[in-house]
């Protein structure tokens, strides 16, 4: 997963408490653009992201 500081990490559960998001969904997404970050081509990144977003709001 992503390698946070203390400080980082007590921010970014601040603001998923305030903006009722899961902190888990959270760090999905960033580890996933991060794996694409070095790619030379980001091909399939939206999709991957779009399914993160969509995880357990389908009924």
């Amino acid at each position: 997963m992503m390698n946070l500081s203390e400080e980082d990490k007590r921010l970014l559960e601040e603001l998923c408490l305030q903006h009722d998001v899961r902190i888990e969904k959270v760090l999905k997404l960033l580890t996933t653009v991060r794996e694409y970050e070095f790619k030379d081509r980001r091909t399939g990144i939206y999709n991957d992201l779009r399914n993160i977003v969509l995880e357990n709001t389908k009924a």
